[in-house]
């Protein structure tokens, strides 16, 4: 497997909702497997947001890999930002 896409995804997932989204109630799990995060090149990954799907706002971002190789770069709050 894609240690990077499923160290993103992992965190992303554990840190939603983000803001402006409303907070689901009773429920801890609600929001594990909203976020898919694949490799699309040598070079890039792609984050969906399955919260997104259907909507008018943006579900998929494109990511530079080296980014999410970089200790020092969260991914949770590059992603709180871009949302």
């Amino acid at each position: 497997g894609d240690v990077l896409a499923q160290t993103a995804q992992y965190h992303l997932d554990l840190s939603a909702p983000y803001p402006g989204e409303p907070m689901e109630q009773g429920d801890d799990h609600a929001y594990i497997g909203r976020f898919c995060v694949y490799r699309i090149s040598n070079t890039h990954h792609v984050i969906c947001d399955s919260h997104y799907y259907g909507s008018f706002e943006r579900e998929e971002f494109v990511i530079p890999s080296a980014w999410l190789e970089c200790a020092n770069f969260c991914v949770v709050e590059w992603y709180a930002v871009k949302r």
